[in-house]
């Protein structure tokens, strides 16, 4: 999802207001997280496998993507379904990699 989606350009933000912004997406992120956490807590352990999201590896990664891991980390910082753990620490969603895929192929 991009900023567009939410009618925000980055560039017209004045450098002031940037902080609190940055504090305000940080709160709701957490807000939101917490709330799909939630909803997986009360669902029944069928559905909770089907929501369930299996992180892969820069090599599985790759290999879906047949291709290399070398194009795999180039691209970490503008493939969205890369999650950095910590530096040069990255796993993918494999749910965001299908959905990704499909977008791509359309």
């Amino acid at each position: 999802m991009s900023h567009e989606r939410f009618n925000i350009d980055p560039a017209s933000v004045p450098l002031e207001q940037i902080p609190a912004m940055i504090a305000a997406l940080a709160g709701l992120e957490l807000a939101l997280a917490a709330r799909l956490l939630e909803a997986g807590s009360n669902s029944s352990p069928e559905q909770r496998s089907e929501n369930e999201d299996r992180m892969l590896t820069v090599r599985e990664c790759a290999d879906r993507l047949r291709k290399s891991t070398k194009w795999v980390y180039r691209r970490t910082r503008t493939l969205p379904f890369a999650i950095c753990l910590g530096p040069r620490s990255w796993v993918f969603s494999q749910r965001g990699l299908e959905k990704w895929l499909v977008r791509q192929r359309a």
